[in-house]
């Protein structure tokens, strides 16, 4: 009985947190403006931009424009978010997101890479695609919501509790096991 009552509270609070979660997602949703206008990449990557930059001004990061270019992928627009500690590099060519990448002062790490690193992919909601070069959701989210979702319950709680010394032996270890 015990133990059915112990998974049952967890199970409820579960639902309170996610609750709270969804709740916090509609309010930034009526706070950006979701071009339904044809856009470009540097458009699509404002419109990121903006979305995120609630939940990550809380943590003390500024945003950055990189820059816009053309390569052999054609057109992009990328920019970053920076705190003293870590900066989460963002990137779209044309209308597709590509790779989240978090860079530190030694190296950087994948978005897909530090989830596995954290044995979270089960919770994973944004995943990029080594083949087609973009990034993509399972659940018929937005690009935006997927990464909110992971920076918020994943990625964030991390690096919030880890020392920086830690992160770059973690990143270390985990280019290493990829021949990096």
């Amino acid at each position: 009985m015990y133990l059915y009552i112990n998974k049952l509270s967890h199970l409820i609070q579960y639902l309170v947190n996610y609750a709270k979660q969804v709740s916090h997602i509609k309010e930034l949703l009526r706070n950006v403006n979701f071009s339904t206008k044809p856009m470009n990449n540097k458009g699509y990557l404002e419109q990121t931009v903006q979305f995120l930059k609630p939940l990550l001004e809380k943590w003390q990061f500024k945003y950055k424009k990189e820059g816009d270019g053309i390569s052999s992928g054609g057109e992009f627009s990328n920019g970053f978010f920076e705190n003293e500690k870590i900066k989460i590099g963002l990137i779209y060519r044309g209308d597709k997101f590509g790779s989240v990448n978090y860079e530190t002062n030694y190296s950087n790490i994948s978005h897909d890479m530090i989830i596995k690193y954290l044995k979270k992919e089960y919770e994973q909601h944004l995943f990029y695609s080594e083949d087609k070069f973009d990034s993509f959701t399972k659940n018929n989210e937005t690009i935006e919501i997927a990464l909110f979702k992971d920076l918020e319950n994943i990625i964030m709680p991390y690096i919030l509790e880890t020392d920086i010394e830690e992160i770059n032996k973690m990143i270390k270890r985990e280019r290493k096991k990829i021949g990096l």
